[in-house]
């Protein structure tokens, strides 16, 4: 593994755990914000949350298969 599939794998893990932490704080305060209201559920600021929770995950668990497609190029 060169050093720039390294950099890139941690460059995109950051990025996906950023995904995973946003999406995932979204996600909860919305949801614990509108049982606390007593207010009807509203699904839309829930899956956004999800989704980008959903996202990040995905791309943490892509990031070594996408970082050596990025640096194939690199290869010494």
């Amino acid at each position: 593994m060169n050093p720039y599939q390294k950099g890139a794998k941690l460059l995109l893990r950051v990025m996906a755990l950023g995904l995973i932490i946003v999406g995932g704080l979204f996600g909860a305060i919305e949801l614990l914000g509108q049982r606390a209201n007593s207010r009807a559920l509203q699904l839309v600021p829930v899956i956004m949350g999800s989704a980008g929770f959903l996202a990040g995950v995905v791309l943490f668990l892509a990031s070594a298969k996408i970082a050596a497609r990025w640096t194939q190029d690199f290869d010494e």
